[in-house]
């Protein structure tokens, strides 16, 4: 390697996180050579829902939403499904990330009711195309406004893949309150799971952000162990 760089020492490219850990331009097994206390996808392992994760079905090229009326959003997404985008992910406007019921300023779809939603979707194939909301407090109301659309087009809801991205403490993080208490919040959010369980198998109900960490100063590992944190709370 050091030949390929012309002299110039391998350590030279080595760099410091703002936690102070050395990263280095390389790894490789020998880096690491004792196996991993058990198998890949198994026990603490688990990727996702299932063993293998994604690994069948590969990775999805998801295009973000940010138009704040629904039918404009809709044309975009028509758009960009036709371009070879295989998801989309809606994020919605910041007086609905924070809970609060009077419209503002700023990026995102605005999604007031079920013929909102009716509007962004319509025209697309809900069994194929991944919707991933990033709804914020208001995650808790997309999951049964998305059943009542799929019934309305006579889809079995069993069928979508969405994501609703309901993280109390990511929410709390970015903007400082949430319009609950946090036990309050954990309690829905334990009533989303349920229903997701029951009408939405193939739906993601939680998340974990650690994005408000990172945006608020903090280095890769104390993001990395925020975000653990947060997930385990």
């Amino acid at each position: 390697a050091e030949k390929d760089l012309a002299g110039v020492p391998l350590a030279k490219l080595s760099s410091k996180t703002l936690d102070g850990i050395e990263v280095e331009p390389l790894y490789t097994a020998e880096h690491d050579p004792s196996p991993p206390d058990g198998d890949a996808g198994a026990g603490s392992f688990l990727r996702a829902r299932r063993a293998l994760g994604n690994v069948g079905e590969g990775w999805s090229i998801a295009q973000a939403l940010s138009e704040r009326d629904p039918a404009e959003a809709a044309a975009s997404a028509k758009l960009v499904l036709r371009r070879g985008a295989e998801g989309l992910v809606v994020t919605l406007d910041p007086s609905q990330r924070a809970g609060r019921p009077t419209r503002c300023g700023g990026c995102g779809v605005s999604l007031r009711s079920v013929k909102d939603l009716e509007l962004l979707v319509d025209g697309l194939d809900l069994s194929e195309v991944t919707l991933a909301f990033e709804g914020g407090s208001s995650a808790l109301a997309l999951a049964p406004a998305l059943v009542l659309v799929a019934q309305s087009r006579s889809l079995d809801p069993a069928g979508i893949r969405a994501e609703f991205g309901h993280d109390p403490l990511g929410s709390l993080a970015a903007s400082g309150s949430i319009p609950m208490s946090m036990e309050r919040s954990w309690s829905l959010s334990a009533e989303l799971v349920r229903y997701c369980n029951e009408k939405l198998p193939a739906a993601t109900p939680l998340a974990v952000s650690s994005v408000p960490f990172a945006n608020a100063g903090a280095g890769p590992a104390l993001e990395l162990g925020l975000g653990i944190a947060a997930g385990i709370e």
